[in-house]
């Protein structure tokens, strides 16, 4: 199978179980669980809803809830603190924040990278069943390596979560991206 054939190929499995419908942002409203109780018990989604209640981004409530140290990057400018963390054991692989200053873009927000651990087995059809329908997927363009995953996107408040679901078996969740840039 070509590469093109690969990405639509994909982006239909993703579309499918995900059930995108006409109108992305009525079908997640419409599919978003009425319930804490109806939501699956996955401590990854029990991580990313109270990162995602935070204020900001800091480095020191971020890695109090992924449970991460985290220490300043040498990559770290005069418009972004960027700080970075890995770990062995629990839900994630590695953690980076990217924590906007003032002399940021007005268009910039804080930004949270989660690596999942080897072990994650959750799938896109769990994380409709966590977070409703895909605002929109985004397959990964036919030049990009071939372990570079597709992203499905849903908005929670003033976050943009992207989830990085690889293309080849084990389909699984490997990275999140929390952006707090305002749209």
């Amino acid at each position: 199978m070509s590469r093109t054939a690969a990405v639509v190929v994909t982006a239909a499995l993703l579309a499918a179980c995900c059930r995108i419908g006409p109108d992305p942002v009525a079908a997640q409203q419409a599919s978003a669980p009425s319930s804490q109780a109806a939501r699956p018990a996955m401590p990854i989604v029990d991580i990313l809803d109270r990162l995602i209640a935070l204020p900001r981004f800091s480095p020191d409530d971020v890695a109090r809830v992924t449970g991460i140290a985290l220490t300043e990057a040498t990559s770290s400018n005069e418009f972004f603190r960027i700080y970075q963390g890995s770990a062995t054991a629990g839900e994630f692989s590695s953690v980076e924040v990217r924590y906007r200053l003032p002399a940021a873009s007005a268009t910039a927000g804080d930004l949270v990278i989660l690596t999942t651990s080897s072990r994650s087995a959750i799938t896109s059809e769990d994380l409709a069943r966590a977070y409703g329908r895909p605002q929109n997927v985004e397959p990964a363009s036919p030049t990009a390596p071939p372990d570079a995953p597709d992203y499905y996107r849903v908005q929670r408040g003033s976050v943009r979560v992207s989830f990085g679901i690889t293309r080849t078996a084990p389909v699984r969740l490997t990275k999140i991206v929390l952006d707090r840039s305002p749209r």
